[in-house]
Parts: C-alpha cells; sequence; structure tokens
C-alpha cells in the first residue's frame, strides 16, 4: 500500500479511486441475519394488548409516585410459581 502523501486536496486524494459495487457481493445469508432470525424464533413475546395494559399500569404507578413527591424508581421484576411481580424499587 502506498503512503498517503501530504498536502494533497481531498479530490486530489481520491483521483483515480473506484468504488467497488458491493450490492452484487451480498447473497443473503449473511451470518448476522441467520443469528437474527433465530433469536427472533426463541424470543417469546406478549400480545399487544397486554403490552399496553403493562405499560400503562407502569405509568399509572410513575405518575402516583409524582404526586406523592418519591424520588425516582428504577423496576425490580422477580417471579413466584407464574406469577410475574414487578415492584418500584427507590434508586
Amino acid at each position: 500500500m502506498p503512503k498517503i502523501q501530504k498536502g494533497l486536496s481531498d479530490a486530489d486524494m481520491l483521483k483515480g479511486y473506484v468504488e467497488e459495487n458491493t450490492n452484487l457481493l451480498y447473497d443473503g445469508k449473511s451470518t448476522l441475519g441467520r443469528k437474527k432470525k433465530a433469536e427472533n424464533k426463541t424470543e417469546a413475546q406478549l400480545p399487544p394488548e397486554q403490552i399496553e395494559r403493562l405499560n400503562r399500569f407502569l405509568t399509572e404507578i410513575g405518575m402516583e409516585r409524582l404526586m406523592k413527591k418519591l424520588p425516582p424508581a428504577g423496576w425490580q421484576v422477580s417471579r413466584e410459581g407464574d406469577a410475574v411481580i414487578i415492584k418500584a424499587k427507590t434508586l
């Protein structure tokens, strides 16, 4: 690889450079794409209605804490059997 000469403008440095068309090189079977598909298949998702309800409850709890002038809180998530317990924990 040749050394870059000092004092050249951007146009002079790029003179004679031809960009390779990378769209033709991609075969659609990259490792990254396969990993994302595999992750999506194993990930369990809640139905949109349940996500909306959960977000509403969390927002209500946050608003109640603001009205009571309590400090900001993070969420502590735990599990008891089939139940998931979400508690506001002061930071």
